[in-house]
């Protein structure tokens, strides 16, 4: 035994004697002599730092028998044992002098582990940091990164301040892994709580969802893929519909959307244009919400009370249900602190009872994914929605709260102001996706104190999207002299390819024209903004996200400006983050780009300035940027959306 430890050794009874030695007054004055009968080490020089050459024992001592002998105790051996040892040793047959406590380290305790059993030294456990139980404990089914030994919890009784010392993590040289069955029993292992930011993208025809770790060693953001087995729909991409069978049982996603085509287009979908519709007619397709009404008139009778609310929270709720499972499975742990940030239009988010109205889907969603089991029959969680409609409110200061609304082109343009390729200017976002097209224009302005601001100029919804083009390209096809359509060959034919693009290509761009026609009163409103001419000529960037992203004929279009004089301006794809992991799902970033932003925690997309609170602000933005406008946010707590179709 060396110096260090064995001074370290006789720190450790010298810490007992301070907090036991007054209640054990006698056994306390016999370790205070043996420790000072205990000798320092010397090697045969006399140095301090080397152990000498251990002497022989005395003829005749070699065979002495227990009661005669020292007592030897482990170092976290307690009061009662010490004590027994003292008075065994004291009621021998021969007269001795007082007997010394001889001080030695703790023996490791034998593991029930396969063979060879490590020797593992005993050491308390003590509370530790999330980053440091999991580097000690590792992760199950990954190689560990360091190796810590613990005791039994029920034999903890004292700790060593030499092995504390001592046995610090160390890397191990040959990776192991540790699983369910081969954990020796007595070693704990601590499930660090992770807390996990979840980008919910909730789209017209599908939802899409991005993660990342908060405090994780990287900050790569991950996409999950929900393994569904349609051909037609991205395996990223879970299909945003609810159906009923004919027992009335609800399906959601691919079930649904099999539902419907077994029964003829019998399935809710566009949930958000159905949800806003009935609060705000400009949002309203009336063809559509008549058709969703009868067809849950018929699957649940006119008085069940399932309204669009209803089922957009309970889809919503849904969806955080099963991105829970999917994590937990995923990052093999059970405690996560998950928190959403779902998103709006830009145009609906300026609507205060359009926006109250998402908010309140979403606490309502909340509440059923925090009450509800995974065993209750989904009609159960529809039921629940209805109920809970006019009892829940949406608090967003409230600490217990994890679900949060951004508007969407704040999440779009989220990865692309984080990145090196920013810059400062006019720039426009037109995410074209299956259902619905939205343009939002702002201005990105970067100073030395305040950073980044982004300020909001002008968004609009547009109800035509890519699906349209779908349909019309099949069209097309089918007058062509096809007798089936495949979707490979929409795709095709999209990509202005194959032997029917002559045939296709007009069609499409005049699709392609009708959308950007609607786009205008968003430019209208965003030039009175910012109304200097020079700034509109040519320095617009405008970036085209979506599934409609993919067709080159969309670049084409939108960099028209909407006013002649003006134009053409760059329009490409929207760059690509240095963090956007696509490993493990083989997909292009546009078409995650707004679930990729809502994976960003909040504090850090930087200042937004709505186009509500630049109206209302006397002070007018510089073209520098200079000027900082803070961000308003009407009160909508005192609005209360009422359930039930229009």
């Amino acid at each position: 035994m060396s110096e260090r430890n064995t001074t370290s050794l006789q720190q450790a009874f010298l810490k007992w004697l301070d907090k036991k030695g007054s209640d054990h007054p006698e056994l306390a004055e016999e370790v205070r002599r043996g420790l000072q009968q205990h000798p320092k080490p010397q090697d045969s020089r006399g140095s301090p730092h080397r152990m000498g050459p251990r002497p022989h024992p005395a003829p005749g001592t070699g065979n002495q028998n227990a009661r005669n002998r020292q007592p030897v105790l482990p170092l976290n051996a307690d009061p009662t044992e010490i004590e027994r040892a003292l008075q065994k040793a004291q009621t021998g047959d021969e007269p001795r002098a007082r007997p010394r406590v001889r001080i030695l380290p703790a023996e490791p305790k034998a593991l029930s582990s396969p063979s060879p059993k490590p020797e593992v030294p005993t050491l308390t456990p003590q509370r530790l940091s999330a980053r440091d139980e999991s580097l000690l404990y590792g992760v199950p089914g990954q190689p560990l990164v360091s190796y810590a030994p613990i005791e039994f919890a029920q034999d903890c009784t004292a700790v060593s301040a030499a092995a504390q010392g001592h046995f610090a993590p160390k890397s191990v040289s040959t990776p192991a892994t540790i699983d369910g069955d081969q954990v020796p029993r007595g070693i704990r292992r601590i499930a660090a709580r992770l807390r996990v930011q979840v980008g919910l993208d909730f789209g017209t025809s599908a939802t899409k969802v991005m993660f990342q770790i908060a405090g994780g060693p990287t900050r790569k953001v991950r996409a999950i893929d929900f393994g569904h087995d349609l051909r037609s729909v991205p395996r990223v991409c879970f299909p945003s519909a609810v159906a009923f069978d004919r027992s009335g049982q609800v399906l959601v996603g691919p079930a649904a959307i099999q539902e419907g085509r077994y029964s003829a287009g019998a399935a809710i979908t566009r949930f958000k244009m159905l949800l806003a519709g009935q609060y705000d007619g400009q949002y309203l397709d009336a063809a559509w919400d008549e058709r969703c009404r009868e067809y849950v008139t018929a699957a649940c009778g006119p008085n069940s009370g399932c309204s669009p609310q209803a089922i957009t929270a309970f889809f919503l709720a849904f969806m955080m249900r099963l991105i829970r499972r999917q994590l937990q499975q995923l990052l093999s742990n059970d405690d996560l602190d998950l928190v959403f940030n779902s998103c709006v239009p830009v145009d609906q988010r300026e609507k205060p009872i359009v926006y109250a109205a998402f908010e309140q889907s979403l606490a309502v969603a909340q509440e059923i994914e925090r009450t509800r089991r995974d065993v209750e029959p989904l009609r159960a969680w529809l039921d629940a929605a209805t109920e809970l409609w006019e009892s829940v409110r949406y608090a967003q200061d409230d600490d217990a709260n994890r679900v949060f609304l951004v508007p969407e082109a704040a999440a779009a343009s989220a990865g692309y102001i984080a990145s090196i390729r920013r810059a400062t200017g006019l720039h426009a976002i037109v995410d074209i996706g299956a259902g619905t097209t939205d343009v939002s224009i702002f201005r990105l302005a970067i100073a030395r104190k305040t950073g980044e601001t982004v300020y909001w100029y002008a968004g609009r919804s547009i109800p035509m999207g890519a699906a349209r083009l779908e349909a019309r390209a099949a069209e097309t096809l089918i007058a062509a002299g096809l007798r089936s359509v495949s979707q490979s060959e929409v795709v095709t034919a999209l990509d202005g390819r194959g032997r029917f693009a002559s045939a296709c290509s007009p069609v499409i761009r005049d699709e392609l024209t009708r959308i950007w026609n609607g786009t205008n009163k968003a430019w209208a409103e965003a030039y009175g903004q910012e109304s200097r001419e020079s700034e509109w000529r040519r320095t617009v960037k405008v970036f085209i996200t979506g599934g409609g992203a993919l067709i080159p004929a969309a670049r084409n279009v939108f960099a028209k400006a909407w006013i002649e004089r003006f134009g053409p301006y760059e329009c490409s794809a929207i760059p690509t983050p240095e963090h956007f992991d696509s490993a493990e799902v083989r997909i292009r970033y546009p078409r995650m780009c707004v679930a990729y932003g809502l994976a960003i925690p909040l504090p850090e997309m930087g200042h937004q300035v709505r186009p509500t609170a630049l109206q209302r602000s006397s002070n007018h933005v510089s073209a520098r940027g200079d000027g900082v406008i803070p961000q308003a946010r009407e009160e909508v707590d005192e609005l209360i959306p009422k359930p039930g179709w229009v």
